[in-house]
């Protein structure tokens, strides 16, 4: 914010009313002019988005994926510090330093939880004077089931020409376990295999450490006409599995 001050001597005249008249600004010194730029700014105000932050279940030991934070200063330019505590944390940020007037930053939080049950927890940013904004956070920590996870757990790819293939649809395999897993293998069994083609991806043969994750690609070629099943088996010292369905016209 930048404010003027004007002085000027009573020998400037005026119309009685103790007020210069416009025509002696015109001509003014340059002393006559103070520029200031250390008047008051607007104090912060700091808000985030999304308001709270829930991270479903966490098998106890194993870092979530993370959630994303926006923080917005609808206020004035102010200097900002964030932080979460254990046993969340974050993992990247960019609000470093300072946020100016306008301006939005981003936090990215995890957890790891230590023990089974609710995990609570906030992650908040402070800025100058009593500006502050914190979201409450939650988890569910789960025991290790020796599962790997594989999403979407199911997925429908509707009506196919006969001898026409579909689109891919891609999976995730994660693994929620404390050790690594693996090397994975991927593989089609159920009613109709054959009909539904695995191609690309990074999991055959993967060796997923902690948290690590890959994927894989699953096509639907129907050979005959019908409605077509079969399910997706990733294993490797764990397993996951997932359903596919499809109808050939």
């Amino acid at each position: 914010m930048v404010w003027i001050v004007v002085i000027a001597a009573s020998s400037c005249g005026g119309d009685g009313s103790g007020n210069p008249p416009v025509d002696a600004l015109a001509g003014a010194d340059a002393a006559d002019l103070v520029v200031g730029t250390d008047a008051p700014s607007a104090p912060p105000e700091l808000y985030d988005r999304p308001i709270s932050g829930d991270f479903g279940n966490v098998t106890v030991g194993i870092r979530s994926e993370p959630i994303q934070f926006t923080i917005l200063n609808m206020g004035g330019a102010t200097s900002l510090t964030v932080g979460s505590g254990s046993p969340y944390a974050v993992d990247s940020t960019t609000c470093t330093g300072s946020l100016g007037a306008g301006a939005s930053c981003t936090i990215d939080v995890v957890v790891t939880p230590l023990m089974l049950g609710i995990v609570g927890g906030e992650v908040h940013a402070i800025g100058d004077g009593t500006a502050l904004t914190r979201a409450p956070l939650a988890a569910f920590g789960v025991p290790d089931d020796g599962r790997l996870r594989l999403t979407p757990g199911a997925h429908g790819f509707g009506d196919e020409a006969v001898g026409q293939t579909s689109a891919v649809k891609t999976f995730t395999v994660t693994n929620p376990r404390g050790a690594t897993v693996g090397p994975l293998s991927v593989s089609a069994g159920g009613s109709n295999p054959t009909d539904f083609v695995l191609a690309g991806g990074t999991c055959a043969g993967a060796k997923l450490p902690p948290a690590g994750t890959c994927t894989f690609t699953v096509a639907f070629a129907p050979a005959t006409t019908r409605q077509k099943a079969a399910t997706i088996t990733v294993t490797g010292a764990a397993m996951a599995t997932a359903s596919v369905t499809g109808s050939g016209i």
